[in-house]
């Protein structure tokens, strides 16, 4: 199996953490730390591209009969 590259993972033109010398990036993680400093957590929304949200939730799926459940009243 080869590894997935970043770009197959990452919506890198959204989030262009590959280039730390970008003004873009500089804003990101600037805007991030705000956000996590008001709001206690960061959202990214698109971080993850389709194609590998799709992966994702067919590896979870396949593991789900391996998942510990359990509830709480």
């Amino acid at each position: 199996m080869t590894r997935p590259r970043p770009e197959d993972l990452i919506d890198l033109a959204r989030y262009p953490l590959h280039e730390p010398e970008r003004a873009a990036y500089r804003e990101l993680v600037r805007a991030g730390q705000k956000r996590l400093g008001g709001d206690g957590a960061l959202v990214l929304p698109g971080f993850v591209t389709r194609a590998a949200a799709a992966v994702l939730v067919r590896e979870a799926e396949a593991l789900l009969p391996q998942a510990y459940y359990c509830t709480q009243d």
